[in-house]
């Protein structure tokens, strides 16, 4: 569990009755959760209710390992890929669910809380570019994902004010992905220096706030 996650009362015993239940080739189970920020609380279905490997890759589905409860031998064989200082639940769930089918219990049985000073404060470039060389080959099957992957990279480098890795990174999700035409300002950018570049984020930034409370890759 992560430190600021809490088991509501009876999770252990709910998601194991749920799992003495399932046939055998049920290797887990997902609860719904809660997710306190701002103070607000929402309510939400389990994260891994209809996603698979290729939609966690493609960061179109959350992710919490806490939870989840997985029988002992599913756990043992997927296992924590300790090279990893972040993003380390993306990256068991996609190898969990290529190995695995799961159960879920939608009612929330975790609370989560999202604070400020958390582990996401990192720089997440490098762990980023792991993950992208560790599920390389099934990334680059689609130009799309890709893009987006090299785009999230230039965007963490940035933060990181490690602007030369991100004109890199950027000029690379332009190359593997052209047709996406929103970036081709920021690639000419990149051409340009970190100056230039910096100036041309700040102002995507600002563009992507006004069309969506995210930034869309």
């Amino acid at each position: 569990m992560h430190s600021d996650d809490e088991l509501l009362p009876d999770c252990l015993r709910r998601l194991s009755d749920v799992l003495d239940r399932a046939s055998p080739e049920i290797g887990g189970v997902e609860a719904g959760l809660e997710v306190v920020a701002g103070g607000a609380t929402v309510r939400r279905r389990p994260y891994l209710e209809g996603a698979d490997d290729r939609t966690l890759l493609a960061f179109q589905s959350g992710v919490h390992i806490s939870t989840l409860l997985l029988r002992r031998e599913v756990a043992a064989g997927v296992r924590f890929d300790e090279s990893l200082r972040g993003v380390e639940d993306r990256d068991f769930c996609v190898r969990l669910l290529r190995r695995s089918t799961l159960a879920f219990e939608p009612d929330p049985l975790v609370r989560i809380h999202r604070t400020a000073t958390r582990l996401t404060a990192q720089s997440k470039g490098p762990i980023y570019e792991y993950l992208l060389a560790k599920h390389h080959d099934d990334i680059v099957t689609s130009p799309a994902m890709h893009g987006s992957w090299r785009f999230g990279i230039a965007r963490e480098y940035a933060r990181a004010g490690e602007l030369a890795r991100a004109r890199a990174a950027m000029q690379r999700a332009v190359r593997v992905h052209p047709s996406r035409i929103r970036r081709w300002p920021l690639f000419a950018a990149s051409c340009l220096g970190d100056g230039a570049f910096s100036r041309a984020l700040s102002v995507y930034r600002g563009a992507a706030r006004v069309v969506s409370p995210r930034e869309a890759g």
